[in-house]
């Protein structure tokens, strides 16, 4: 995950092929700078971060949203109606990583009874966590209301747990929050989310695969259409906009536009 885009970027610039991004900017200013191996260093660490983050957690947060959306109808309609606590279910529903990572004590410490010794490596159980019943009743259904209190405003329980916890809690949690509740905003929106159906009629399913650290949504086909002729232009300009800007970037090298392709 590190070598091979590295190779990647490093091949494309050499072939004049390579569009404007955070590794390749760094690598055109790398010797006119004199730039050190330990910030060489860094800059592949934060790339192979931000990376993995987009591909594997964001990724299984999102389509756990498309799933819920398509398989929840009147929790759907009831966002489009007014803001949901739609982000916060999503994560709690389906955490992308259940275990969280690995911590390790750095003291000597007693839990119910249990000796833990100093150095022993322990997993938060983020998935337990997010399914106490004490806390959150009927945990296996996806309930957004939950997170309202009396009156119909957003309760105190924000602190989302998916992110981890501690010194080792996930530093990108700021951005993550931010784009994920964006996404899912712009979303639902635009679009009206319904179970796709097969040649006979009925209605598909999904399920979730159950192995490794991170949890996905196992390939599942979904109905999405524009909620207006309106939401549609603003999609399609959108589009347009951004197929214009890529060719710009491809062809010419033009900075006009403040974003990257990778």
């Amino acid at each position: 995950m590190k070598r091979i885009p590295l190779e990647f970027v490093k091949a494309a610039l050499r072939d004049g092929t390579a569009p404007p991004s955070f590794v390749s900017n760094f690598l055109e200013r790398k010797y006119t700078e004199n730039a050190t191996e330990r910030r060489e260093l860094i800059v592949l660490n934060i790339a192979y971060t931000v990376y993995s983050a987009a591909i594997e957690t964001t990724i299984s947060a999102t389509t756990t949203f498309f799933y819920v959306m398509a398989t929840h109808p009147e929790a759907q309609r009831k966002a489009q109606e007014r803001s949901m606590a739609l982000y916060r279910e999503v994560l709690r529903y389906q955490p992308p990583a259940p275990i969280g990572v690995a911590h390790a004590l750095s003291e000597d410490d007693t839990y119910n009874g249990y000796f833990i010794p100093k150095g022993a490596t322990m997993l938060g159980n983020i998935w337990a966590m997010m399914r106490d019943e004490k806390k959150y009743p009927d945990p296996e259904d996806f309930k957004p209301e939950r997170f309202f209190d009396a009156n119909g405003e957003l309760n105190g329980d924000d602190k989302v747990l998916a992110y981890g916890f501690g010194r080792r809690i996930w530093v990108g949690k700021h951005i993550a929050n931010a784009t994920l509740w964006i996404t899912f905003a712009s979303i639902i929106t635009c679009f009206d989310i319904r179970k796709a159906k097969d040649e006979h009629g009925n209605e598909v399913n999904g399920e979730y695969e159950d192995e490794g650290l991170i949890i996905h949504k196992k390939p599942f086909k979904c109905s999405i259409s524009p909620r207006s002729d309106q939401a549609r232009r603003l999609v399609e300009d959108a589009v347009t906009l951004w197929m214009q800007s890529a060719t710009c970037v491809r062809e010419s090298g033009c900075r006009d536009y403040d974003f990257t392709i990778d």
